[in-house]
């Protein structure tokens, strides 16, 4: 059997193309990947916290807040102090921000269809699936890193 090249060589393909493709057509919306990560959990949801958006986009505080004051500037959203926590804010779509979304899925969409040409119906519902199980995989990778990481420090001093 014909040794497969490291998986990682096409992950990184797609992703370093696919931003290629976004940047070219959501440039006119002054956004780049991290700004409609942003957007695309606000049209799931609208009014959640910046950290539930850094879960969902499985990002930093740090880049969730530059993402969000962005997409403020542009007018796309508006941040409001939660009345629960004051310590937080909950991020809302402006009239703005709805009006890309049909534009943006339309991108999405287009990207998708480009990259599984030729797949038939199962074929592409089984990558995203595969797809899935990866992603997940690789943050469940990251969380218990971050343990180890914590245990190694411990075992070291041992």
């Amino acid at each position: 059997m014909t040794e497969k090249p490291y998986i990682g060589k096409w992950i990184s393909c797609i992703y370093r193309i696919g931003q290629s493709f976004f940047d070219q057509y959501f440039h006119e919306y002054g956004i780049g990947l991290g700004h409609y990560s942003c957007l695309l959990c606000l049209f799931r949801r609208d009014g959640i916290t910046q950290d539930a958006i850094s879960k969902f986009t499985n990002t930093d505080k740090a880049t969730t807040t530059r993402s969000i004051t962005r997409l403020e500037s542009l007018g796309y959203v508006k941040r409001q102090v939660d009345l629960d926590d004051r310590r937080a804010y909950k991020v809302y779509l402006t009239e703005k921000g709805r009006e890309i979304e049909p534009e943006m899925r339309q991108i999405l969409r287009k990207w998708a269809d480009l990259i599984t040409d030729g797949f038939t119906p199962t074929e592409t519902e089984n990558a995203y699936d595969l797809v899935e199980r990866m992603s997940l995989n690789a943050i469940a990778l990251k969380a218990n890193m971050n343990i180890e990481g914590n245990n190694r420090e411990v075992n070291k001093s041992e």
